[in-house]
Protein backbone atom coordinates (compact mmCIF):
# COMPACT_ATOMS: atom_id res chain seq x y z
CA UNK A 1 0.00 0.00 0.00
CA UNK A 2 1.31 3.37 -1.07
CA UNK A 3 0.20 5.42 2.52
CA UNK A 4 -0.67 8.90 2.38
CA UNK A 5 -0.12 9.44 6.13
CA UNK A 6 3.89 9.90 7.16
CA UNK A 7 3.24 8.61 10.41
CA UNK A 8 3.28 5.26 12.12
CA UNK A 9 1.98 4.41 15.79
CA UNK A 10 2.54 1.71 17.82
CA UNK A 11 1.10 -0.26 21.03
CA UNK A 12 3.24 1.77 23.22
CA UNK A 13 1.92 5.03 22.16
CA UNK A 14 5.27 6.73 20.93
CA UNK A 15 4.82 8.24 17.30
CA UNK A 16 7.69 8.30 14.66
CA UNK A 17 7.97 10.11 11.04
CA UNK A 18 10.86 7.81 10.11
CA UNK A 19 12.99 5.12 10.92
CA UNK A 20 12.02 1.56 12.29
CA UNK A 21 10.68 -1.21 11.21
CA UNK A 22 7.54 -0.78 8.88
CA UNK A 23 4.81 -3.46 8.07
CA UNK A 24 3.78 -4.46 4.93
CA UNK A 25 0.35 -3.85 3.43
CA UNK A 26 -1.23 -6.00 1.78
CA UNK A 27 -3.42 -4.14 -1.27
CA UNK A 28 -6.00 -2.43 -1.85
CA UNK A 29 -28.66 3.97 12.72
CA UNK A 30 -29.55 1.00 13.76
CA UNK A 31 -29.24 -1.76 11.32
CA UNK A 32 -26.98 -1.56 8.85
CA UNK A 33 -26.18 -4.20 5.85
CA UNK A 34 -25.41 -7.79 7.31
CA UNK A 35 -22.41 -10.22 4.84
CA UNK A 36 -23.69 -13.48 5.06
CA UNK A 37 -20.57 -15.43 5.44
CA UNK A 38 -21.99 -19.25 4.77
CA UNK A 39 -19.98 -20.93 1.67
CA UNK A 40 -17.78 -17.95 1.91
CA UNK A 41 -15.91 -19.98 5.39
CA UNK A 42 -13.06 -21.60 2.91
CA UNK A 43 -12.63 -18.51 1.43
CA UNK A 44 -11.82 -17.21 4.30
CA UNK A 45 -9.57 -19.54 5.41
CA UNK A 46 -7.24 -18.52 2.60
CA UNK A 47 -7.57 -14.49 2.91
CA UNK A 48 -6.31 -15.85 6.50
CA UNK A 49 -3.35 -17.36 4.84
CA UNK A 50 -2.71 -14.14 2.38
CA UNK A 51 -3.41 -11.58 5.19
CA UNK A 52 -1.38 -13.20 8.53
CA UNK A 53 2.30 -13.18 9.03
CA UNK A 54 4.51 -12.45 11.71
CA UNK A 55 4.54 -8.91 12.50
CA UNK A 56 6.50 -6.74 14.98
CA UNK A 57 5.57 -3.13 15.88
CA UNK A 58 5.74 -0.76 15.07
CA UNK A 59 2.93 -0.11 11.82
CA UNK A 60 1.83 2.03 9.96
CA UNK A 61 -2.23 3.40 10.24
CA UNK A 62 -1.93 3.51 6.21
CA UNK A 63 -1.03 -0.47 6.39
CA UNK A 64 -3.70 -1.34 8.69
CA UNK A 65 -5.92 0.83 6.52
CA UNK A 66 -5.01 -0.64 3.65
CA UNK A 67 -6.07 -4.40 4.91
CA UNK A 68 -8.99 -3.51 6.32
CA UNK A 69 -9.85 -1.96 2.58
CA UNK A 70 -8.96 -5.32 1.12
CA UNK A 71 -11.20 -7.21 3.36
CA UNK A 72 -14.11 -4.94 2.75
CA UNK A 73 -13.53 -4.64 -1.47
CA UNK A 74 -13.85 -8.32 -1.47
CA UNK A 75 -16.55 -9.31 0.68
CA UNK A 76 -18.60 -5.65 0.26
CA UNK A 77 -18.61 -5.67 4.09
CA UNK A 78 -18.34 -1.97 4.58
CA UNK A 79 -21.73 -1.44 5.62
CA UNK A 80 -21.28 -4.03 8.62
CA UNK A 81 -17.91 -2.59 9.48
CA UNK A 82 -19.76 0.77 10.31
CA UNK A 83 -23.11 -0.79 11.84
CA UNK A 84 -20.27 -2.16 14.35
CA UNK A 85 -18.72 0.71 15.16
CA UNK A 86 -21.89 2.47 16.05
CA UNK A 87 -23.37 -0.48 18.00
CA UNK A 88 -20.06 -0.47 20.06
CA UNK A 89 -20.35 3.08 20.74
CA UNK A 90 -23.70 3.54 21.42
CA UNK A 91 -24.18 2.63 25.33
CA UNK A 92 -22.09 5.96 26.01
CA UNK A 93 -23.86 7.88 28.84
CA UNK A 94 -22.29 11.18 29.03
CA UNK A 95 -23.47 11.98 32.57
CA UNK A 96 -22.54 8.75 34.27
CA UNK A 97 -19.31 8.74 31.64
CA UNK A 98 -19.70 4.88 31.32
CA UNK A 99 -20.20 2.59 27.81
CA UNK A 100 -17.55 3.74 26.30
CA UNK A 101 -16.36 1.70 22.99
CA UNK A 102 -14.45 -0.76 24.57
CA UNK A 103 -14.72 -3.82 22.24
CA UNK A 104 -16.80 -5.92 23.62
CA UNK A 105 -18.86 -6.89 20.85
CA UNK A 106 -15.92 -9.34 19.53
CA UNK A 107 -16.36 -11.12 23.27
CA UNK A 108 -18.75 -14.10 22.00
CA UNK A 109 -19.84 -14.34 25.52
CA UNK A 110 -20.67 -10.73 26.00
CA UNK A 111 -24.14 -10.25 26.70
CA UNK A 112 -24.39 -7.19 24.26
CA UNK A 113 -23.09 -9.20 21.48
CA UNK A 114 -26.17 -12.36 22.63
CA UNK A 115 -28.81 -9.65 22.47
CA UNK A 116 -31.06 -9.31 18.78
CA UNK A 117 -30.38 -5.59 18.27
CA UNK A 118 -26.41 -7.26 17.55
CA UNK A 119 -27.50 -9.74 15.53
CA UNK A 120 -24.77 -10.70 12.26
CA UNK A 121 -22.37 -8.55 13.99
CA UNK A 122 -20.23 -11.74 14.56
CA UNK A 123 -19.79 -11.67 11.22
CA UNK A 124 -18.54 -8.54 11.14
CA UNK A 125 -16.31 -9.80 13.97
CA UNK A 126 -15.41 -12.76 11.90
CA UNK A 127 -14.22 -10.49 9.21
CA UNK A 128 -12.19 -7.84 11.08
CA UNK A 129 -10.25 -10.72 12.64
CA UNK A 130 -8.33 -11.39 8.98
CA UNK A 131 -6.98 -7.88 10.39
CA UNK A 132 -6.37 -8.60 13.92
CA UNK A 133 -4.01 -11.25 13.36
CA UNK A 134 -2.10 -9.65 11.17
CA UNK A 135 -1.65 -6.69 13.75
CA UNK A 136 -2.23 -8.03 17.44
CA UNK A 137 -1.19 -5.11 19.05
CA UNK A 138 -4.35 -3.08 18.07
CA UNK A 139 -6.84 -3.58 20.44
CA UNK A 140 -10.18 -4.35 19.38
CA UNK A 141 -12.09 -1.33 20.36
CA UNK A 142 -9.44 0.50 18.08
CA UNK A 143 -10.01 -2.19 15.35
CA UNK A 144 -13.93 -1.76 15.68
CA UNK A 145 -13.34 2.16 15.44
CA UNK A 146 -10.63 2.47 12.56
CA UNK A 147 -12.75 0.01 11.09
CA UNK A 148 -15.72 1.98 10.38
CA UNK A 149 -13.63 5.03 9.54
CA UNK A 150 -12.29 3.32 6.82
CA UNK A 151 -15.57 1.92 5.73
CA UNK A 152 -16.98 4.98 5.17
CA UNK A 153 -14.15 6.55 3.08
CA UNK A 154 -14.04 3.16 1.27
CA UNK A 155 -17.67 3.88 0.42
CA UNK A 156 -16.93 7.48 -1.31
CA UNK A 157 -17.66 8.57 1.95
CA UNK A 158 -15.57 11.69 3.59
CA UNK A 159 -11.92 10.68 5.61
CA UNK A 160 -12.27 10.72 9.03
CA UNK A 161 -9.80 11.50 12.26
CA UNK A 162 -8.85 8.44 13.96
CA UNK A 163 -6.95 8.33 16.95
CA UNK A 164 -5.81 5.18 18.91
CA UNK A 165 -5.58 4.00 22.53
CA UNK A 166 -9.08 2.22 23.59
CA UNK A 167 -9.10 -0.07 26.30
CA UNK A 168 -10.21 -3.58 26.14
CA UNK A 169 -12.72 -4.23 29.16
CA UNK A 170 -15.95 -6.63 30.21
CA UNK A 171 -19.26 -4.78 29.92
CA UNK A 172 -19.91 -4.06 33.32
CA UNK A 173 -24.09 -3.97 33.08
CA UNK A 174 -27.05 -5.35 34.62
CA UNK A 175 -28.98 -6.64 31.49
CA UNK A 176 -32.45 -4.25 32.23
CA UNK A 177 -29.89 -1.37 32.48
CA UNK A 178 -28.33 -2.31 29.15
CA UNK A 179 -32.08 -2.95 27.31
CA UNK A 180 -33.15 0.50 28.32
CA UNK A 181 -29.79 2.31 26.67
CA UNK A 182 -29.90 0.17 22.93
CA UNK A 183 -31.66 2.10 20.56
CA UNK A 184 -35.00 0.99 18.80
CA UNK A 185 -35.14 1.83 15.25
CA UNK A 186 -39.05 1.28 16.36
CA UNK A 187 -39.71 4.11 18.65
CA UNK A 188 -41.47 7.61 18.17
CA UNK A 189 -39.02 10.93 18.46
CA UNK A 190 -38.20 11.30 21.66
CA UNK A 191 -36.55 8.08 21.77
CA UNK A 192 -34.47 8.64 19.26
CA UNK A 193 -33.42 12.23 20.70
CA UNK A 194 -32.98 10.35 24.29
CA UNK A 195 -30.80 8.34 22.57
CA UNK A 196 -28.13 10.61 21.22
CA UNK A 197 -28.65 13.54 23.73
CA UNK A 198 -27.31 10.86 26.47
CA UNK A 199 -24.54 10.50 24.65
CA UNK A 200 -23.88 14.26 24.37
CA UNK A 201 -24.81 15.05 20.73
CA UNK A 202 -26.34 17.71 19.38
CA UNK A 203 -29.58 17.67 16.52
CA UNK A 204 -27.06 18.24 13.82
CA UNK A 205 -24.96 15.26 14.99
CA UNK A 206 -28.20 12.62 15.54
CA UNK A 207 -29.00 13.22 11.86
CA UNK A 208 -25.82 13.09 10.15
CA UNK A 209 -25.38 10.00 12.23
CA UNK A 210 -28.99 8.64 11.45
CA UNK A 211 -27.47 9.46 7.61
CA UNK A 212 -25.41 6.40 8.47
CA UNK A 213 -28.70 4.39 6.56
CA UNK A 214 -27.89 5.67 3.21
CA UNK A 215 -25.20 2.44 2.65
CA UNK A 216 -26.58 -1.50 3.82
CA UNK A 217 -30.10 -2.39 4.75
CA UNK A 218 -32.23 -4.10 6.98
CA UNK A 219 -32.56 -8.66 6.77
CA UNK A 220 -35.67 -10.13 7.50
CA UNK A 221 -33.65 -12.96 9.52
CA UNK A 222 -32.44 -10.29 12.08
CA UNK A 223 -35.28 -7.42 11.91
CA UNK A 224 -38.18 -9.76 10.41
CA UNK A 225 -37.99 -6.47 7.64
CA UNK A 226 -36.22 -6.93 4.36
CA UNK A 227 -35.33 -3.98 2.07
CA UNK A 228 -33.00 -1.22 1.86
CA UNK A 229 -32.79 2.38 2.68
CA UNK A 230 -31.47 3.67 -0.33
CA UNK A 231 -31.01 2.38 -3.90
CA UNK A 232 -27.17 2.75 -3.68
CA UNK A 233 -26.66 0.70 -0.67
CA UNK A 234 -23.05 0.63 -0.66
CA UNK A 235 -22.54 4.02 -1.52
CA UNK A 236 -21.76 7.19 1.09
CA UNK A 237 -23.60 9.51 -0.73
CA UNK A 238 -26.71 11.68 1.08
CA UNK A 239 -29.57 9.48 -1.02
CA UNK A 240 -30.93 8.65 2.46
CA UNK A 241 -32.19 12.16 3.31
CA UNK A 242 -33.22 12.61 -0.64
CA UNK A 243 -35.32 8.83 0.07
CA UNK A 244 -36.60 10.25 2.99
CA UNK A 245 -38.29 13.78 1.89
CA UNK A 246 -39.38 12.28 -1.82
CA UNK A 247 -40.83 8.78 -0.73
CA UNK A 248 -44.25 8.08 -0.75
CA UNK A 249 -43.72 6.41 2.50
CA UNK A 250 -47.08 3.66 3.75
CA UNK A 251 -46.95 2.21 7.03
CA UNK A 252 -46.96 -1.32 6.72
CA UNK A 253 -47.12 -3.79 10.08
CA UNK A 254 -46.90 -7.34 9.45
CA UNK A 255 -48.21 -10.23 12.59
CA UNK A 256 -44.55 -11.13 14.56
CA UNK A 257 -42.38 -8.49 12.70
CA UNK A 258 -40.97 -5.54 12.93
CA UNK A 259 -43.44 -2.26 11.64
CA UNK A 260 -41.86 -0.25 8.86
CA UNK A 261 -42.76 1.84 6.07
CA UNK A 262 -42.12 1.44 2.42
CA UNK A 263 -41.91 3.56 -0.59
CA UNK A 264 -41.22 1.21 -4.12
CA UNK A 265 -38.73 -0.75 -3.36
CA UNK A 266 -37.34 0.96 -0.04
CA UNK A 267 -37.95 0.60 3.85
CA UNK A 268 -37.81 3.13 6.35
CA UNK A 269 -38.51 2.13 10.20
CA UNK A 270 -40.17 4.62 12.45
CA UNK A 271 -37.40 6.18 13.91
CA UNK A 272 -36.05 7.19 9.90
CA UNK A 273 -39.57 8.75 9.56
CA UNK A 274 -39.40 10.55 13.06
CA UNK A 275 -36.74 12.80 12.09
CA UNK A 276 -39.58 14.64 9.99
CA UNK A 277 -42.20 15.06 12.47
CA UNK A 278 -38.98 17.37 14.64
CA UNK A 279 -38.69 20.89 13.08
CA UNK A 280 -35.72 21.04 14.97
CA UNK A 281 -34.44 17.87 13.23
CA UNK A 282 -36.05 18.18 9.51
CA UNK A 283 -34.41 21.36 8.70
CA UNK A 284 -30.74 18.87 9.08
CA UNK A 285 -32.45 16.38 6.54
CA UNK A 286 -33.48 19.51 4.28
CA UNK A 287 -29.82 20.70 4.75
CA UNK A 288 -28.17 17.30 4.07
CA UNK A 289 -30.59 16.58 1.18
CA UNK A 290 -29.62 19.78 -0.62
CA UNK A 291 -25.84 19.79 -0.11
CA UNK A 292 -23.80 16.38 0.07
CA UNK A 293 -20.68 18.06 1.06
CA UNK A 294 -22.02 19.60 4.14
CA UNK A 295 -23.80 15.87 5.07
CA UNK A 296 -20.07 14.61 4.44
CA UNK A 297 -18.59 17.48 6.89
CA UNK A 298 -20.88 17.03 9.36
CA UNK A 299 -21.01 13.49 9.53
CA UNK A 300 -17.20 13.34 9.22
CA UNK A 301 -16.76 15.39 12.57
CA UNK A 302 -19.62 13.44 14.18
CA UNK A 303 -18.55 10.00 14.06
CA UNK A 304 -14.99 11.06 14.98
CA UNK A 305 -16.84 12.49 18.29
CA UNK A 306 -18.95 9.40 18.53
CA UNK A 307 -16.21 7.07 18.28
CA UNK A 308 -13.88 8.83 21.18
CA UNK A 309 -16.91 9.57 23.94
CA UNK A 310 -15.51 9.23 27.51
CA UNK A 311 -11.97 8.92 26.32
CA UNK A 312 -9.32 11.35 26.82
CA UNK A 313 -5.84 10.16 26.65
CA UNK A 314 -6.54 8.96 22.80
CA UNK A 315 -3.43 9.22 20.61
CA UNK A 316 -2.66 10.66 17.27
CA UNK A 317 -2.24 7.75 14.68
CA UNK A 318 -1.38 10.16 11.33
CA UNK A 319 -5.00 9.21 10.05
CA UNK A 320 -6.42 13.00 9.79
CA UNK A 321 -9.14 14.21 8.41
CA UNK A 322 -8.40 17.63 5.84
CA UNK A 323 -10.45 19.67 8.48
CA UNK A 324 -13.90 20.83 8.06
CA UNK A 325 -16.49 23.81 8.93
CA UNK A 326 -18.93 23.45 11.46
CA UNK A 327 -22.73 24.23 11.36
Amino acid sequence: VRTRWGKRFEASGREENKGGNKGEGSGALFIWMVVPLGVLGWQLMDDMKTLYHTFTAPYRAADVAGDISMVISRYGCGPIFLRLAWQSACLYDKKQNTGQLNGCLAEPSCIYAKLPCSNGLDRGIQLLKLVKDKYPAITWPDLIAFAGCVAVEEMGGPRITFRYGRKEKELDIELQELLAKIPDQNKSIGHVKNVFYKMGLSRSELVALMGGHTVGGTHKQFTGVEGNWTTTPFVFNNAYFLELLDGDWKATSRAGEASCFTSSDLTMFPADLALLKDPELKKYVELFAENELVFHEVFASSFEKLMELGYTDLRNSGWVSPGFSRI
